[in-house]
């Protein structure tokens, strides 16, 4: 209870899941969904204002490491997560 879940495009059919943005308190986060090397979905939890963001990179499936890139120049991020690089 207190927790909302969201998922975008095909989460289930990921061969791996990836955190990609994670709250200093732990509280939210959004997750890329992977298949080979590209993004085909997203799991957010308490991260609705997030999550329009992703829609449009989800639009024509990339690679993972064009969404970090894009990721890494976009200013209203959660946080990095707790053992990624910087």
């Amino acid at each position: 209870y207190g927790c909302k879940i969201q998922a975008l495009g095909c989460p289930a059919m990921a061969e791996r899941i990836e955190m990609l943005e994670q709250s200093a308190e732990d509280d939210r986060f959004v997750a890329a969904c992977v298949s080979g090397e590209r993004m085909i979905g997203i799991v957010g939890l308490n991260a609705a204002r997030r999550l329009p963001w992703y829609r449009k990179q989800l639009t024509e499936p990339q690679p993972l490491e064009r969404v970090k890139a894009a990721l890494a120049q976009e200013g209203s991020t959660l946080g990095i997560p707790a053992g990624a690089p910087a």
